[in-house]
């Protein structure tokens, strides 16, 4: 999956969603808002970070090309997902308990 609104600085997308989801991750280096989940999920190697449009298509071609790569990859970002799900969910309850969203 591309994450769009990465090519140019606007600070990037969430690569979570995608990634629980096991979805390799493509995204552009304008990631901002999301730099050390993204540099910790490309670490993993369930993301590649892309510098244009045309290093996005090679880098999606080549995943298309190389299957086995594609599922390790895939499995790689479920896995950084997976392992994110307490850090997610204490974020979750803070802003619950400091917004005072508790119903």
């Amino acid at each position: 999956m591309f994450l769009g609104g990465s090519l140019k600085p606007i600070g990037g997308h969430n690569p979570y969603e995608p990634a629980h989801m096991g979805s390799a991750v493509l995204s552009g280096v304008h990631v901002n808002n999301f730099a050390d989940t993204c540099a910790k999920l490309e670490a993993a190697g369930g993301a590649r970070l892309v510098s244009s449009g045309a290093n996005l298509a090679q880098l999606a071609q080549d995943w298309f090309e190389h299957p086995v790569a594609l599922t390790q990859a895939r499995q790689a970002a479920r896995d950084f997902a997976g392992g994110q799900a307490d850090t997610l969910d204490s974020i979750a309850n803070a802003l619950i308990d400091g917004l005072d969203l508790n119903v």
